[in-house]
């Protein structure tokens, strides 16, 4: 299993970036060839986020309100439409 990091703890390592592996005192039960539903995947984390999870071999399919606009911008991931602001 993974470790998560606890309260008051980024999760971000050197330079900023995304540490999956993070501080190592909470566990976190998603395991690698799962499927994640990324939301938020236009904006700043979900930009780092999407390819630290699939690096580490998750699926990721990741949830837009503009399938358009975000296949132009990054064509690479799997994309649907969504909209959680009214959930």
């Amino acid at each position: 299993m993974k470790k998560m990091g606890g309260a008051g703890e980024t999760g971000l390592g050197p330079q900023g970036s995304l540490d999956l592996n993070g501080p190592r005192d909470r566990t976190c039960s998603i395991k690698s060839g799962n499927k994640i539903l990324l939301t938020g995947a236009t904006g700043f984390v979900g930009r780092s986020l999407w390819p630290a999870l699939a690096r580490q071999g998750y699926q990721v399919r990741s949830m837009t309100r503009d399938v358009e606009s975000a296949r132009r911008k990054f064509p690479h991931q799997e994309w649907v439409l969504g909209d959680m602001s009214h959930s």
